[in-house]
């Protein structure tokens, strides 16, 4: 069961390489209840989760475009299973078409984002999974462009 908290813990994983935060500061600088990943590699996504996991996070904030969602969901599957947190995106990728269909616009931001959550305004995705043929363990998960890449 998630810790009781008078205010929500997000991890915030932003991808530094995304077309919006190419050469941008981290506009959120240091936030109380936000917890910033900013791995500069695929590989570095296991910690993060692994981290956000064993802390409870009840948000997981993304900052990336499709390719971005489909890494964090598929590298936090064997973290959070069918039981994730909510996740909340942040769209500054080249390619944003999840966001464009969960009707986000390019200047969402995390408070708001935070504030729709507060009104129990939330929108329902799954990710379609796409795994090998001769091997059902090596998955991806996706959505829409993000997934249609494999």
């Amino acid at each position: 069961m998630a810790p009781a908290r008078s205010e929500p813990l997000v991890g915030l994983i932003r991808n530094p390489r995304s077309h919006g935060n190419e050469g941008a500061d981290d506009p959120l600088g240091e936030r109380p209840g936000v917890l910033v990943a900013t791995p500069r590699k695929r590989s570095e996504l296991q910690g993060i989760l692994a981290d956000f996991a064993a802390q409870n996070v009840d948000y997981i904030a993304i900052d990336g475009g499709d390719g971005t969602v489909r890494d964090v969901i598929t590298h936090g599957a064997s973290y959070f299973g069918e039981c994730w947190p909510a996740l909340i995106l942040l769209p500054s990728g080249k390619t944003n078409a999840l966001a464009h269909d969960l009707g986000i616009t390019a200047d969402w931001t995390l408070a708001d984002a935070l504030a729709s959550a507060r009104r129990e305004c939330a929108v329902t995705r799954h990710p379609l999974v796409v795994a090998q043929r001769d091997d059902e363990s090596a998955q991806v998960r996706g959505f829409v462009l993000g997934a249609g890449a494999f």
